[in-house]
C-alpha cells in the first residue's frame, strides 16, 4: 500500500529548473513570476487576482493549468479575500435565452453576424416589450 510518506519521499523536488525542463518555460520567467506575484499578495494582504480567459480551456490538459493558477492563489492566500481569487473574462455574454428569443422572433433586429461580444448589447437595444 503507497502512503503519502512514501509517495512524498520518492517524489521529485518541483524546482523551477524542473518546470523549464518540462514547460520549456526559462527557469528565470517562472521564478519572476512567482516572486511578483507572492509579493504582491503579502503587500495587499491576499488582494492578487488571476483573470483568465477562455483560450486556456482549448488545450489538452488545461485541467493542469487551473490547478496551478489555484495551487499558486492557495499558497499566498489569496483565496476568499475581497481582490483577491480568480476570475473568467469571457463566456458569459452567450446566453441561452438571447439564442431562443431569436428563433421565436421576440428580437428579430438581433443580427446573427454580430461579434458573440457584443450580442447582449444588440439584444439590449432590440428588445420590444410584447403586448399580452
Amino acid at each position: 500500500m503507497k502512503t503519502v510518506r512514501k509517495i512524498t519521499l520518492k517524489s521529485k523536488p518541483y524546482t523551477p529548473a524542473w518546470g523549464e525542463q518540462i514547460t520549456g518555460v526559462p527557469r528565470q520567467y517562472i521564478e519572476t513570476i512567482a516572486r511578483e506575484f507572492a509579493d504582491t499578495a503579502h503587500k495587499t494582504h491576499g488582494r492578487s487576482m488571476i483573470i483568465l480567459g477562455a483560450g486556456v480551456n482549448h488545450w489538452y490538459h488545461m485541467d493542469m493549468n487551473y490547478r496551478g493558477m489555484i495551487n499558486m492563489l492557495i499558497f499566498c492566500g489569496c483565496v476568499g479575500q475581497s481582490g483577491g481569487g480568480w476570475a473568467h473574462y469571457v463566456g458569459q455574454e452567450k446566453t441561452a435565452p438571447t439564442n431562443r428569443l431569436v428563433a421565436t422572433g421576440l428580437c428579430a433586429r438581433l443580427e446573427p453576424t454580430t461579434a458573440p461580444n457584443e450580442q447582449h448589447l444588440v439584444f439590449l437595444q432590440s428588445f420590444q416589450p410584447m403586448a399580452l
